[in-house]
């Protein structure tokens, strides 16, 4: 079955986004860790709105870096567009 699709799969374009919290090792390697904490999950919530509202799906946080895609699952034309769209006041 080489190079044959398999039954149910769906081949689409998407964009694949990588974000980390700038400065956050130095922050964290002198800090309380509640306080870490508590910085990380303002990051995570605020990462999260801003990907879902530019229509893209948050794949998984790591430390202090957020992997989301846009153009998959539910294919969009302008998947590039959207995923560079939320950050470019950065």
């Amino acid at each position: 079955m080489s190079g044959d699709a398999v039954i149910g799969e769906e081949r689409k374009l998407a964009t694949v986004l990588f974000a980390d919290l700038v400065g956050s090792t130095a922050f964290a390697s002198g800090e309380d860790p509640e306080r870490v904490r508590f910085r990380l999950e303002r990051f995570y919530e605020g990462m999260a709105d801003e990907v879902q509202g530019a229509g893209g799906t948050v794949e998984k946080f790591a430390g202090d870096a957020v992997m989301a895609v846009f153009g998959a699952p539910a294919a969009l034309e302008d998947h590039a567009e959207r995923a560079l769209s939320p950050y470019a006041w950065a």
